[in-house]
């Protein structure tokens, strides 16, 4: 069930006064208006994937239960759940691992990665595999890594025509020049079953010798196609990457936020509480994410920060670290502004975009009006200053 609620006045007050942001032509402003989603209570709340769709004109929101394999599909206007449905476990009719991250074409065309299996499967909401796309090897003999995603590092499916892009993660057995070998991404063609790397590697933003000492030691990232062009976003580098969908032409384009002088990479701690406490701390870029109805991108940064010595760190790491700021990027990706948000008041990593603004989740652990058996959705508007 999903309901649209205004909470106490001095709520969105609270919220209004807490967001910081610099002189620009807009900014991020939370509304006094929520969506809440009423967990099934067989069901659990997912803080790590959730993704939306359109079918014959209805706005879609779905994520999975992991342990479960199932998938949950609400209607973004209505006040019900729509379909939930469950996959096998064991193969070849199941997917054999816990569900993570999936793309949702729409209501008849899902598709599944196996992350144990270079193997994409397509289905619809009977939760019954239809077609299997295999992406053993390319055709110039690289081993693709398996398809995991998740939405702390935003990357999706995409289909351009038959083709079918599959983002990357880096490939170690590329040998001592990993970093530097690894495509950013390969395609498979869905009639013909050809499978290619594409031109665009990983950007050299620290050598591959000096990777495997540092927190940030997977480069993550993420990346968004707004229907012409693939826009990059990496942890590490305040670059943002314009790409052709065939990825020959690539453009660099400065988005720094206001908020993090620089970028350092760290070097991992012996202890493992430390490496997550670093990890945590650390400066680093976000999701790259694109507002079709506004024509805007929105950048996700969070500032370095400290924490205490006794937190659950991988909790917080996995509910968006302390703080972030969104910097606000027309189409061209000139830079327009920059919001702060509050400390540990939402999940950034989870958020839709709907025809009626940006919705951010504040299902963070540490509010105090924190409840596990919903989702929880403020509004966040664009406001042009």
């Amino acid at each position: 069930m999903i309901r649209i609620s205004t909470w106490a006045s001095l709520i969105g007050v609270f919220f209004s006064l807490g967001c910081q942001s610099e002189h620009g032509k807009c900014v991020l402003q939370p509304a006094n208006e929520y969506k809440e989603y009423v967990i099934d209570a067989e069901s659990e709340l997912s803080t790590l994937n959730l993704y939306t769709f359109e079918d014959h004109g209805h706005e879609y929101l779905t994520f999975p239960v992991h342990k479960k394999r199932a998938i949950l599909i609400y209607d973004l206007l209505s006040d019900k759940l729509v379909q939930n449905f469950f996959f096998n476990v064991e193969k070849p009719r199941g997917i054999g691992t816990e569900l993570y991250g999936y793309y949702a074409k729409d209501m008849g065309h899902i598709y599944v990665p196996d992350f144990n299996e270079k193997a994409i499967y397509e289905t619809d909401t009977t939760g019954v595999f239809k077609k299997t796309i295999n992406f053993n090897v390319t055709d110039d003999g690289l081993i693709p890594m398996p398809a995991y995603y998740n939405n702390l590092h935003n990357v999706q499916l995409t289909f351009i025509g038959n083709k079918l892009y599959i983002p990357q993660q880096l490939n170690a057995s590329l040998g001592s020049s990993w970093v530097e070998k690894s495509p950013i991404g390969i395609t498979v063609d869905t009639v013909s079953g050809n499978v290619r790397k594409l031109p665009m590697n990983f950007p050299p933003l620290i050598p591959s010798k000096e990777l495997k000492n540092s927190i940030e030691g997977s480069l993550p990232y993420s990346e968004v196609f707004d229907g012409k062009r693939f826009v990059y976003s990496f942890s590490m580098d305040e670059n943002l990457y314009v790409v052709s969908p065939d990825h020959h032409n690539i453009q660099k384009i400065k988005a720094k936020s206001k908020y993090i002088p620089e970028l350092k990479f760290r070097k991992i701690p012996s202890d493992f509480s430390k490496t997550l406490k670093t990890t945590c701390e650390a400066a680093t870029y976000g999701n790259i994410i694109y507002d079709k109805y506004r024509q805007v991108y929105y950048r996700f940064a969070y500032p370095e920060s400290e924490l205490d010595d006794n937190e659950d760190f991988l909790r917080i790491l996995n509910s968006g670290k302390k703080e972030f700021s969104i910097i606000i990027l027309d189409k061209n990706l000139k830079i327009l502004g920059e919001t702060k948000f509050p400390p540990f008041t939402y999940l950034p990593h989870i958020f839709f975009i709907s025809k009626d603004g940006l919705y951010l989740s504040v299902n963070h652990f540490k509010r105090d009006d924190f409840c596990d058996w919903k989702l929880r959705f403020q509004k966040i508007e664009l406001i042009k200053q």
